[in-house]
């Protein structure tokens, strides 16, 4: 049997099947379908064109499958889609919060990372069909942690930077820590492009980690490198569209989304030595 879904409400009336699928990113026990006749809430098998299930049809060739897991503990999700009617394709993943672009190779198959911001978390397309499709994942272990998340456009060098000095069991030899793991925490980074000119730096620490009050200072850098250099600076003086980067910093508690910051660097005139290092700081309140 292969069922087509339409809409929301099919999907929502297909939840509570049993699914299986092996761990992704750590994650927990994740579920996905693996094969092309069962379907659940979860995992899709839809088919582009017409409804119509004839095997003489020639739409059977452009049969698409999709695989999400059901449960996602950290808030990482790993998609994947195969469709062969899709090679080179682009395909856009949207949640309430952040938009994923993503391409399907020349196969025709997409595999892609989306960050989940709420418990359970949206996750919306547009199928081989022509139709919106959603699915929901759990994202139970947002009740547990505190995410703080750098968001920017562009391709300016940001990076975000977390003061792990107010944290009780810091390791002796920390106190700020960054995605480049050169300084191991207590928290943990994830750096994920979510497309062209779309970038997130994710800070995830345990709330039992945490001081019961107080704040949770942060750092965001925009380091050019010196002029000349491989990442080419000049490019982030001046009137570049890259010269002056906007950024958001957006915090989760216990499941709860908060838009912490709207922020930005100005603009520097190109000097000898090219746009220096520069950073803006902030930080995160503590208490619930």
């Amino acid at each position: 049997m292969t069922a087509t879904l339409n809409g929301r409400r099919s999907i929502g009336a297909l939840r509570g099947l049993v699914l299986t699928a092996p761990l992704l990113l750590g994650a927990g026990p994740a579920a996905a379908i693996r094969t092309h006749d069962r379907v659940a809430g979860l995992s899709l098998d839809v088919r582009s064109g017409s409804a119509d299930h004839d095997d003489d049809k020639p739409s059977r060739a452009c049969e698409e499958r999709v695989e999400i897991p059901s449960r996602a503990e950290d808030g990482l999700v790993e998609i994947r889609i195969w469709n062969p009617c899709r090679a080179g394709a682009t395909l856009r993943f949207r949640t309430d919060h952040l938009e994923r672009v993503a391409q399907f190779d020349a196969d025709g198959r997409l595999g892609t990372i989306m960050p989940l911001f709420s418990d359970p978390a949206p996750i919306r397309w547009q199928a081989g069909d022509g139709r919106d499709r959603e699915v929901r994942v759990d994202v139970p272990g947002l009740q547990q942690v505190l995410k703080v998340v750098l968001v920017w456009n562009g391709e300016a060098p940001l990076s975000l930077q977390i003061d792990e000095a107010v944290l009780p069991d810091r390791p002796p030899t920390c106190t700020w820590i960054e995605r480049s793991g050169s300084c191991r925490g207590v928290g943990r980074f994830a750096s994920l492009p979510l497309g062209p000119g779309r970038n997130v730096d994710l800070y995830t620490v345990a709330l039992g980690a945490l001081p019961p009050r107080g704040r949770l200072p942060y750092h965001v850098v925009f380091d050019p490198g010196p002029s000349g250099s491989g990442l080419n600076a000049d490019r982030y003086c001046g009137d570049g569209a890259s010269a002056a980067p906007l950024f958001e910093i957006w915090s989760v508690r216990r499941g709860m989304f908060r838009v912490e910051r709207r922020g930005g660097f100005s603009a520097i005139a190109c000097g000898e030595g090219g746009p220096a290092r520069r950073v803006s700081r902030g930080d995160i309140l503590l208490a619930p």
